[in-house]
């Protein structure tokens, strides 16, 4: 299901009740700019992530999300970045 429809649809079902919503990428912090300047309404901020942004072996691999990276890894993230 694609995510656009469903953001869409989120926003339009909290705006009836009185909630202010922003859609951004979910990488950058420009939503929480946007949000604290919405200080008499409650915000949702709908953020549309990439997993492992960044880092060119690790975007959308599900298999780097949510755990430490082992050392072979992080050689790997080095040697890739350059450091």
């Amino acid at each position: 299901m694609p995510k656009e429809p469903l953001a869409y649809k989120w926003s339009v079902q909290l705006a009836c009740f009185g909630k202010w919503t922003v859609s951004t990428s979910g990488n950058w912090l420009d939503a929480l700019e946007k949000a604290e300047n919405m200080r008499n309404r409650p915000t949702v901020i709908i953020a549309h992530t990439v997993k492992g942004k960044g880092v060119s072996f690790m975007e959308w691999d599900p298999a780097y999300h949510g755990k430490a990276p082992d050392k072979e890894t992080v050689r790997k993230l080095l040697e890739t970045n350059g450091t």
